[in-house]
């Protein structure tokens, strides 16, 4: 059994590793596109120079603050979409895990729930961010509303189990089992007996 949950803990991070290197390698198209964006402004410098693409994903409160600043202006919250309109997904779920995980890292995410009712975590329904998250979800997948913030709900939910966090939950809950299962059992001579003495204790009868 401990076999089968190391191999599936593998199969986890190495499914996450898969994942980051495609958001790398769409970061690196990104820059590509911003390159070509600023090349073209210097040789027309009569046009308007390109909105910044954001730099992603936000690893800081303060970067996401920063982005929610910048995300009240509807050009930026197109840019935001434009930038992340190539990233798919087949089913609303692994839409969802795509567009969060692009946005937002680990340390972003778990100061989040979409209520905001867990806690002390901040509510994601109502900041710029989720109305963006919610249109690029919903242009790769047919879904309502309610179902899309559900979406979100899990995978933010799931965040402490991210970037190596699970595994290490599963690590130290089967060390805490070793440790548990390595102590020695008390012996028979020291169990109390039913009358509270010790059974290695004589027992006292009482006297005509």
């Amino acid at each position: 059994a401990r076999a089968h949950a190391s191999a599936l803990e593998v199969r986890f991070e190495l499914r996450q590793l898969k994942d980051q290197g495609a958001s790398i390698v769409a970061m690196q198209q990104q820059l590509l596109a911003r390159m070509a964006d600023l090349e073209q402004a210097q040789r027309h410098p009569d046009l308007p120079a390109p909105p910044a693409i954001f730099v992603l994903p936000l690893s800081t409160m303060a970067d996401f603050e920063m982005a929610e600043t910048r995300l009240a202006n509807p050009a930026d919250q197109a840019v935001l979409k434009e930038q992340l309109s190539s990233l798919g997904g087949k089913t609303l779920v692994e839409a969802a895990r795509r567009t969060m995980e692009r946005l937002m890292r680990k340390k972003v995410q778990v100061n989040f729930s979409v209520c905001g009712r867990r806690g002390q975590k901040r509510a994601f329904r109502g900041t710029h961010m989720c109305s963006v998250a919610v249109a690029i979800i919903t242009s790769q997948v047919a879904a309502k509303m309610v179902d899309v913030e559900r979406a979100i709900g899990d995978y933010l939910a799931g965040a402490p189990d991210r970037e190596g966090g699970r595994a290490e939950r599963m690590a130290k809950k089967f060390l805490d089992q070793t440790i548990l299962s390595a102590q020695p059992n008390d012996p028979p001579g020291n169990q109390p007996s039913a009358s509270g003495q010790g059974a290695g204790q004589p027992i006292s009868l009482p006297t005509a």
